[in-house]
């Protein structure tokens, strides 16, 4: 078992392993970037340090919807470059989720493996590969 941080992206449960996991907070203003990719959504400072945004929607191929305020940023540690912040729609609760994760031929990048969990699907996100997105 390994312990991860659960969220929701529209109707799906995602899970972060919690040993990148730095907080997570509500939704503030984010400074547009330059010649950003559409998943990029610009900038926020969190305790003086300049982080990332990204919105995970068109990554994972879900539909744009507007953001509120009570939108969760979910900040992330990354091995050896700045942490980032991912949007979704809800976080759960840490849960401890088997080891064995089921990996399709046809995953996305983004995804370490597939597992069930309180008799849902959970699709564990690949921290390294968000990584190269941010």
């Amino acid at each position: 078992m390994f312990a991860c941080l659960r969220f929701r992206l529209s109707r799906e449960w995602y899970a972060l392993p919690v040993e990148h996991v730095i907080e997570v907070v509500s939704l503030v203003a984010i400074t547009p970037l330059p010649e950003a990719e559409p998943h990029q959504l610009g900038a926020i400072t969190v305790r003086g340090q300049t982080v990332t945004v990204i919105d995970l929607r068109p990554l994972l191929g879900h539909t744009q919807h507007p953001l509120k305020l009570t939108t969760p940023l979910i900040i992330l540690r990354m091995d050896g470059s700045a942490p980032i912040a991912v949007l979704v729609d809800e976080v759960d609760n840490v849960v401890d989720l088997p080891n064995e994760l089921e990996v399709p031929a046809n995953i996305s990048r983004l995804l370490a493996g597939i597992t069930r969990y309180d008799e849902s699907v959970h699709l564990v996100l690949n921290v390294d590969m968000l990584a190269g997105v941010a």
